[in-house]
């Protein structure tokens, strides 16, 4: 699966732009015919993995073999940007889909578990592809806008209805003339990674590994990313909550106790996110969740708060996911620095139905607020691995790209 130009163009001006470097490549999209039935369900050949492991690596390699062989994905016929638009219930959302360089600037804003990016480094080695688009957001001058505008008046090449009710549409940019436009536009300026911090250190640590081996430059240079303009479609943050399958629940909570105000919480996994979102807004505030009931706590103690935040810079004292890391997880519970002992889930659903079925606890949270975000970004600090979730998230298939021959 040899790529094509990227290559051989942007590693010239890669070290000399103070932005993004964006280039065109030669993707594999879902046949027509096979496009509600594996797109509109969001398939992709690592889908459905339920590990990282060196043989799942291989399975999904597998999968995306078959998948050429069968015509079920299909290669472009030529090098390409893409135009990118969802809509429907979780946001709308539309950018330029390409190739970005990976010493492009690029703002990354939170911890990694590197365990977890080395993983997704070996499965894209096994696989030779991309695990799905990084989401990066730039403040644009309305150069690449009027393309997109265009575009859009135009039928799409592709266009898929996912079952969550968000419309994926996608238009293929194939004049070199338009490229270099909306190349120089995102070279000006950096843009923030959003969502994908896991997947662009793995593809770092690939490009290293493919170098030390002598391959030179090559598409492992760059990432498949999703570049959108934040002043026309601003990215929602939404909370990310934490679940402690190892933790004793009724110690968890004792300790709790001593230095947080407890309420139990009644009613129904509606009603405590009300109560949270509603409490959250006056003063720190967390949700705790066992198999015996759910706790919120409030108003920590502040000479412990004091204590426990002594080594955390001072921009994030306020960030209630900095307390609950500093104060909670680390200081009172003293949850090891291991793989698996913090689970992370978007679907508060998901974190409250994993204590049910596994026991632990799971602490729901609420995002971090604009203002504390933009003070970390500005002073350079990096949040708690998975502290946001910026919203909506680009379709993880509807072009995949090669990263190896």
């Amino acid at each position: 699966m040899p790529e094509s130009s990227p290559h051989r163009v942007a590693p010239r001006r890669a070290g000399t732009e103070r932005g993004v470097v964006v280039e065109p490549f030669r993707g594999w999209r879902i046949a027509p015919e096979r496009m509600r039935e594996l797109a509109g369900r969001y398939a992709t050949p690592w889908g459905q993995l339920t590990d990282l492991s060196d043989g799942a690596a291989q399975e999904a390699a597998a999968v995306l073999r078959s998948w050429q062989r069968s015509g079920t994905v299909l290669r472009e016929p030529r090098d390409a940007l893409y135009a990118y638009r969802q809509s429907g219930p979780h946001g709308d959302q539309r950018g330029v889909l390409g190739a970005v360089h990976l010493d492009s600037r690029l703002l990354p804003h939170q911890d990694v578990l590197p365990e977890r990016a080395e993983a997704l480094s070996r499965m894209m080695a096994t696989g030779g592809l991309d695990l799905g688009p990084l989401l990066l957001g730039y403040s644009g001058t309305g150069t690449t806008a009027g393309h997109l505008d265009a575009l859009g008046q135009r039928p799409p090449t592709a266009e898929v209805l996912g079952p969550d009710g968000q419309r994926h549409q996608l238009w293929r940019i194939t004049q070199p003339a338009v490229h270099e436009e909306i190349a120089a536009e995102l070279a000006r300026s950096p843009a923030l990674l959003a969502d994908g911090h896991h997947r662009w250190i793995a593809a770092r640590q690939l490009r290293r590994l493919r170098h030390a081996r002598g391959s030179g430059t090559g598409p492992w240079d760059y990432a498949s990313a999703l570049l959108v303009d934040t002043r026309r479609s601003p990215l929602l943050v939404a909370p990310v909550h934490r679940v402690l399958p190892a933790a004793d629940p009724w110690t968890a909570l004792d300790s709790a106790a001593g230095a947080f105000r407890m309420t139990r919480l009644r009613g129904d996994l509606g009603e405590w996110l009300r109560v949270l979102r509603h409490t959250a807004e006056h003063t720190t505030a967390f949700a705790v969740v066992t198999g015996h009931g759910t706790f919120l706590l409030t108003d920590p103690v502040e000479p412990l708060l004091a204590e426990a935040l002594a080594a955390v810079p001072a921009p994030l004292h306020r960030m209630q996911l900095a307390v609950l890391h500093a104060a909670l997880i680390d200081w009172l519970w003293r949850v090891p620095a291991a793989p698996g002992a913090i689970g992370y889930e978007s679907s508060p659903g998901r974190a409250v139905r994993r204590v049910q079925r596994d026991g632990g606890i799971a602490v729901l949270v609420t995002p971090p607020r604009q203002a504390e975000l933009r003070s970390a970004f500005s002073a350079g600090l990096r949040l708690p691995c998975k502290s946001t979730a910026f919203r909506p998230v680009p379709h993880p298939g509807l072009v995949l790209r090669a990263v190896d021959g």
